[in-house]
């Protein structure tokens, strides 16, 4: 993984939070064939816009690579304060039928720009110039237990 010609294009990703809570949210970006870019977990608060990474991809004749995501969030979402617990739920994007990642492919058109990710309570969107592609965001696990503030 990793080798091979350089990347011929690249687009800034911004994570829009639109759930109405605070996340800490994390973007992994995955062109077919080389190394995964993490953004590691940020936190986001309600209605904030992030820079999460830059995606490096390749286009052009023959260029046959896909863009592939995944989006992961975690929401502390009550406090049992009786007995000192609290309770976090983590979120993952959906994908396709046997795939662990969505597929949204960067183009030529998406070069330079930004490409804009809006986290919604139950779903996803990732937009580019080229389009724009939909996902579901769902619950993976609620965890609770004492002493695990997300903050």
């Amino acid at each position: 993984m990793g080798n091979g010609p350089p990347y011929s294009g690249s687009s800034k990703v911004y994570i829009h939070n639109k759930t109405g809570d605070k996340y800490k949210l994390t973007v992994r970006h995955q062109y077919t064939g080389k190394s995964t870019q993490d953004s590691g977990w940020k936190t986001v608060e309600a209605d904030e816009k992030v820079y999460m990474l830059t995606a490096n991809f390749n286009y052009g004749f023959l260029t046959t690579g896909r863009s592939n995501w995944i989006i992961e969030g975690k929401r502390q979402w009550g406090l049992i304060s009786d007995v000192g617990k609290v309770e976090i739920e983590q979120r993952r994007s959906g994908s396709g039928a046997g795939a662990e990642w969505k597929c949204h492919t960067l183009a030529n058109t998406d070069d330079g720009c930004s490409t804009n990710i809006y986290v919604y309570a139950s779903n996803i969107e990732i937009i580019s110039y080229s389009g724009k592609s939909e996902t579901s965001f769902n619950v993976k696990n609620s965890l609770s237990g004492p002493g695990w503030p997300l903050w």
